[in-house]
């Protein structure tokens, strides 16, 4: 269950988005289809110092999970580690 400071967050982006502060997720998902092949398991917006974080946990279709972080504000792809 996230933590109420997690909700806040999410939250916040939505409104982020809005304001144009933040890419949609959908859009950076469109961006690095490619990448992302497999399920979304989950998903989490974390703040890491000034950047927002999308933190996505992928199955791959070898059964693989990744865990990836995009920066929301730029869509750049920061990390991505296999489980």
């Amino acid at each position: 269950m996230a933590h109420e400071s997690e909700k806040d967050l999410s939250s916040q982006v939505l409104d982020w988005v809005a304001q144009g502060r933040v890419l949609p997720l959908d859009s950076l998902l469109q961006r690095y289809q490619g990448r992302l092949d497999g399920r979304l398991l989950d998903l989490e917006v974390e703040q890491e110092g000034d950047r927002i974080i999308y933190e996505l946990e992928i199955l791959r279709q070898n059964g693989q999970v990744i865990e990836i972080k995009l920066d929301a504000a730029t869509g750049e792809w920061l990390t991505d580690e296999g489980h």
